[in-house]
């Protein structure tokens, strides 16, 4: 884990010290992908909260099943995400429907 904290302090380092951000991105993207080789990232990855997929996935080195677990993170969430969003929208239509109902018993005096 210090690895890794050395890794990013470097990292945050050096964007400060080189202006150039094509150079900075290009940089940022080596490191991550030394780190992310070498199972350096599993630890910041837990430490992110990430699912343990994506943690184990990083602690192994292996590039392809650490994004198709990050790919299978956001997939799930999104759906999760729609099936919240579908639901409110079911109940808020369930609330202005038994509204109209209750208008509709009340007598004028």
């Amino acid at each position: 884990m210090a690895i890794a904290a050395s890794w990013l302090h470097v990292l945050i380092w050096n964007a400060f010290v080189i202006r150039d951000p094509q150079t900075i991105n290009a940089y940022a993207a080596n490191q991550f992908s030394a780190a992310l080789s070498s199972g350096q990232m599993g630890p910041v990855m837990n430490q992110f909260g990430l699912p343990p997929e994506v943690t184990s996935a990083a602690s192994t080195g292996d590039m392809q099943a650490f994004f198709k677990a990050l790919e299978n993170t956001s997939n799930a969430s999104d759906s999760s995400k729609s099936q919240e969003e579908d639901k409110k929208k079911e109940k808020a239509k369930e609330e202005k429907d038994g509204k109209k109902d209750d208008d509709a018993g009340m007598s004028l005096d």
